[in-house]
């Protein structure tokens, strides 16, 4: 018999996954929030990758370290990977 690992994420629902309007709206939120700093583009699609390079990405969106959704917190300047010991940004 097979056995198969389920990784949990500290925050998750029922789903992790988010589309592409869900990602939108959540930004939009964000956005709204008075000064918030948001990165430029290089650096976001920078630590987007090193977050796709992960062992720790759930299903392509969530953080397993934080719970965060990592298309957010990447654009956010003054976040930081919460890779333990590690940080891969």
């Amino acid at each position: 018999m097979e056995k198969t690992t389920i990784q949990e994420c500290k925050s998750c629902r029922e789903t992790v996954r988010m589309s592409e309007q869900e990602l939108r709206q959540v930004f939009g939120d964000v956005l709204h929030v008075r000064e918030v700093k948001l990165t430029d583009e290089a650096t976001y699609e920078a630590r987007l990758a090193a977050c796709r390079r992960c062992d720790a990405l759930l299903d392509e969106t969530t953080c397993l370290h934080c719970g965060c959704v990592v298309a957010v917190k990447a654009k956010l300047r003054h976040a930081r990977c919460p890779y333990p010991f590690d940080p891969r940004w």
